[in-house]
């Protein structure tokens, strides 16, 4: 499912004549839905080497309703349902408590 997503977001893109025809928009939808799709590879790679059932994410990048939808769709395709994708109701303030938490843990 990822690889079909990619390749609609950037369809349009068959030659470098139809890039003047694109907008800013489009670009950064396709860039959004590459990110997310590589993200989820990357989860689901980790989710099933520490066989995990419940992977939370977190940040502003989820606030959006369609990318949370479709990331939970794609999640549950890429592993047949054993595992889920949760979004936590305070996640924005969740990935900034975990980022100070890090910054302040660090080493310096």
């Amino acid at each position: 499912m990822p690889g079909n997503m990619i390749a609609s977001s950037f369809g349009r893109l068959k030659d470098l004549e139809t890039c003047d025809n694109l907008s800013k928009d489009d670009i950064a939808r396709s860039l959004m839905t590459l990110i997310a799709a590589n993200n989820l590879i990357f989860s689901k790679i980790l989710a099933q080497m520490e066989k995990i059932k419940r992977v939370i994410w977190i940040g502003n990048h989820t606030d959006m309703l369609e990318y949370m939808q479709m990331s939970e769709y794609a999640f549950a395709n890429l592993t047949n349902n054993e595992a889920e994708l949760m979004f936590p109701t305070y996640h924005s303030f969740l990935g900034s408590l975990g980022l100070l938490l890090s910054a302040t843990s660090a080493n310096y």
